[in-house]
């Protein structure tokens, strides 16, 4: 039977502290009760997989044999940027009028001199008056301004050979696998469409790293073998068979996502595959995103493989990915095992919950002096800003010390 490149069971530290069932909390004894069935699962399913890999030759070979080593001379762009964008938690405050959302994108120039200032953050408040649509809209509004900023700031000043990282996916997968229905989602996809468009015409590469990683895109190739969708979604291989210093190219959207659309697709796995090549086809640009993994040099065999996805149609698939991953590895953060300013902009463009507060209560002060500019009472903007939902008011409140 083949070996897994890279598993090793031993890695698993034999010194850890046995839990005291009678000391803890009920709650944990009765989810600490179902470890062991959740364990054996997980086992058969690498036991499964070991076994695909024995059997299936197009998994394999893509697995296995498409393995390749980091090159040691890393890829230097003129310039690179790293940048990254966020909402609150449940997309924001609930209040009487409708939800108060609040997106931040920023930006780190992290080599080069050409970006002034090196750091730059941009926001944006709005009002939802449909609740139940606040985290979507939220989401949505935050990936377009992120990719504002990359059109409107960051592209005009960068030279060519410069990279631009995406904390996360290059094009939001919304756009990729529903039609395009709502507003903003259209702007979305105008803005993300011209970005790729503009960055290609200035050889620009964009590089977006997926830290949370769930999809089953390696079930493309055991499809081939008769085998629907593997045991393990894509990190959990990715990270499984490469050791330190290799990466792995899955391929492009184009190749990928319609094949992909049928397995994740629930119900009617035809028409999600043909949405998929609709999009595609409409823009693109989208088709040429290549999906790779790598591990990084120098961290222990255990760690977890990094995906990214590369935007550099310019250049021939193995170099673009080639330079992408080489770059990518000498920014490596010995802490987390990610490229340093993906971590450092993550932090810069943090919102949390407490500062919507802040924002309420200065609107409500605002459409206080608004209301009475009108002849009508002030105490109308508390009952138009208040919380709807008293009991999770905690969690904007600012701490207190």
């Amino acid at each position: 039977m083949a070996e897994i490149p890279g598993y090793t069971p031993h890695l698993v530290g034999e010194d850890i502290e046995e839990v005291d069932f009678g000391a803890t909390q009920p709650v944990i004894v009765e989810l600490l009760r179902s470890v062991p069935r959740h364990a054996e699962r997980l086992a058969e399913r690498v036991v499964e997989l070991r076994k695909l890999l024995d059997s299936c030759g197009p998994l394999r070979s893509k697995l296995v044999e498409g393995i390749a080593r980091i090159s040691s001379e890393s890829y230097v762009p003129k310039a690179g940027v790293a940048i990254d964008s966020t909402f609150p938690p449940e997309g924001g405050i609930d209040m009487v009028v409708g939800s108060l959302i609040g997106v931040v994108a920023g930006y780190l120039a992290y080599q080069g001199n050409v970006v002034e200032p090196r750091v730059g953050v941009y926001a944006r408040l709005s009002i939802v008056e449909k609740q139940d649509e606040a985290p979507k809209v939220a989401a949505e509004l935050s990936k377009m301004l992120e990719r504002l900023v990359v059109l409107k700031k960051l592209l005009p000043k960068l030279p060519e050979d410069s990279v631009i990282l995406i904390d996360g996916e290059v094009v939001p997968y919304t756009l990729l696998f529903t039609r395009i229905s709502r507003p903003l989602k259209a702007k979305l996809d105008d803005v993300v469409s011209s970005m790729l468009r503009e960055a290609e015409s200035k050889r620009i590469m964009i590089v977006g790293v997926v830290k949370r990683s769930y999809t089953f895109l390696f079930s493309v190739y055991s499809r081939m073998c008769g085998v629907e969708r593997l045991p393990l979604n894509d990190k959990t291989l990715a990270s499984i068979v490469l050791q330190p210093g290799e990466y792995i190219t899955l391929g492009s959207f184009d190749e990928l996502l319609p094949d992909y659309a049928r397995i994740a697709a629930r119900r009617a796995p035809e028409k999600a595959a043909k949405i998929v090549a609709e999009r595609l086809s409409q823009r693109p640009e989208y088709s040429r995103i290549i999906v790779a993994f790598y591990k990084p040099s120098g961290v222990p065999r255990s760690w977890q493989a990094v995906k990214v996805e590369v935007y550099a149609p310019w250049l021939a698939r193995r170099e673009a990915v080639e330079k992408a991953v080489s770059h990518l590895n000498t920014l490596t953060s010995s802490t987390t095992g990610l490229p340093y300013p993906i971590d450092m902009i993550d932090e810069y463009v943090r919102l949390e919950a407490r500062a919507l507060e802040v924002v309420r209560h200065q609107l409500m002060k605002h459409l206080a002096a608004k209301l009475v500019e009108n002849g009508l009472p002030e105490d109308r903007a508390v009952l138009l800003t208040l919380h709807t939902n008293p009991e999770k008011r905690y969690l904007y409140q600012p701490r207190r010390r």
